[in-house]
């Protein structure tokens, strides 16, 4: 996989004293005397390595197909995000693993659009929102919840009345 350790050991009969590795890939190498291939892939990819083993006898070869899966997406935004009703809000969702990713959000809070891994607009209405993210490519899926809070715009305005008149001796 991407990012991850590879470790791949030739054997051979008759007692090699050396050991090769023809057409690695960067981020990988070959130890001569051990035959251990080792190294962290840094990109998606099938690769035909012709490895060897050699003794005072000759040199023996095979083809070694490696193939180096994508990482799967992990997303790494954080899961909670607040805005104002009325103002702009924008937020972006990020995932580490191997490009490309595309992601999803929903629902949304009203005023808010989803496009190209960000929601932005501007809320309508104060709450909260459970949003469910996903962040997908070749190698797998990642789900995560944000959680988006929308305050109201202002302080509250008093509307009752603000007069009131009572008797003494009976409910007010």
């Amino acid at each position: 996989t991407v990012g991850a350790a590879l470790s791949y050991q030739i054997t051979a009969s008759n007692t090699p004293t050396s050991f090769g590795a023809a057409g690695l890939r960067a981020g990988a190498s070959v130890n001569t005397g051990t035959g251990a291939i080792t190294g962290t892939p840094d990109a998606a990819a099938a690769t035909d390595v012709t490895i060897s083993a050699a003794n005072a006898g000759g040199t023996g070869s095979a083809t070694l197909q490696i193939t180096i899966a994508s990482q799967a997406p992990v997303i790494t935004s954080a899961l909670t995000a607040t805005g104002t009703v009325g103002q702009a809000f924008s937020y972006e969702i990020t995932a580490s693993g191997t490009a490309p990713i595309t992601f999803e959000a929903t629902p949304l809070p009203a005023g808010l659009t989803f496009s190209a891994g960000v929601i932005s607009g501007s809320p309508t209405t104060a709450g909260s929102t459970n949003v469910a993210l996903k962040a997908t490519n070749a190698a797998g899926v990642s789900n995560a919840t944000l959680v988006v809070t929308i305050n109201p715009s202002g302080a509250p305005t008093i509307t009752s009345a603000l007069a009131a008149a009572g008797q003494v001796g009976q409910s007010f």
